[in-house]
């Protein structure tokens, strides 16, 4: 599955603290899911059961020294969401690469292949 959306917020936006309720998705976020939403109705992916393998090609918005594993946080809770993958807890391999300048981020999601695994005797 590829799908072409907004670039994520960073995991430090995600969320507030909001006086006597506590924890909840900031406004930014919000607009992000609704936008990431339209597009994902517009692109129509297929679902990808089991364990899977995450790619994010995430555009920099500016040449500022930032962290890139806060942003596939919003785009795995996403995809779960939205009934894309069972459980974010099915990813095995992830990797998460800065590509070009701009505003976008491609989401490729490909079912995991099985690793045989020598166990030393």
């Amino acid at each position: 599955m590829r799908l072409e959306l907004p670039r994520p917020p960073s995991l430090n936006n995600l969320y507030v603290n909001v006086p006597k309720v506590g924890r909840v998705r900031s406004k930014r976020y919000l607009t992000w899911i609704q936008a990431a939403k339209a597009e994902i109705a517009a692109q129509r992916p297929s679902r990808v059961d089991g364990d899977y393998v995450l790619w994010l090609y995430v555009e920099r918005p500016d040449n500022r020294k930032r962290d890139i594993f806060n942003l596939p946080k919003a785009v795995e809770d996403l995809l779960v969401e939205q009934g894309l993958v069972e459980d974010d807890s099915r990813c095995v391999e992830g990797h998460v690469v800065w590509a070009g300048q701009g505003r976008r981020c491609t989401v490729m999601v490909e079912p995991a292949k099985p690793i045989a695994m020598a166990v030393a005797a």
